[in-house]
């Protein structure tokens, strides 16, 4: 389930129930919003998806599926986030790498694998941008933030 809360932290709605359908969730990670006010979620588990939802819960969209291959996930989205051009950065823990996509799910780019040098993740977690769109990975398994040009 997903809940919606003002500013001050008043509650306002939630939307989603437990299951494997198009706005239900196995276990909501990551939430983001983009410039429309659309919200991503990651939906990790047995559904291994991206879900995109309206500011008011209504399913617009989902891609991803178990696996490695592109748009791929084995537990994604505990770290998802949206840019000023609404591309969807997505952490995907399970396959130790970032995948870039459009804001309608279309694959973009990935990078990293399974590692300890530069550009390698052991379990990345969380992801930021900053104002210049540098990309920050915390890379929770090699106990490091890694950094990245936005392209």
């Amino acid at each position: 389930m997903v809940q919606k809360f003002t500013s001050d932290g008043t509650f306002i709605t939630s939307w989603g129930s437990t299951g494997l359908g198009d706005g239900q969730f196995i276990r909501p990670g990551g939430v983001t919003v983009d410039s429309s006010d659309n919200v991503y979620v990651g939906d990790f588990g047995e559904n291994n998806r991206i879900q995109k939802l309206d500011s008011n819960g209504n399913f617009l969209g989902k891609w991803g599926s178990t696996g490695s291959g592109d748009e791929q996930f084995i537990n994604p989205g505990l770290g998802i986030v949206a840019d000023s051009s609404d591309s969807i950065y997505v952490a995907d823990w399970g396959n130790n790498r970032i995948q870039k996509f459009d804001a309608n799910g279309n694959f973009i780019t990935k990078w990293g694998t399974l590692g300890s040098g530069d550009g390698h993740f052991k379990e990345p977690t969380s992801i930021a941008l900053d104002s210049s769109g540098s990309v920050y990975v915390v890379d929770r398994g090699n106990s490091r933030i890694q950094v990245f040009s936005p392209s």
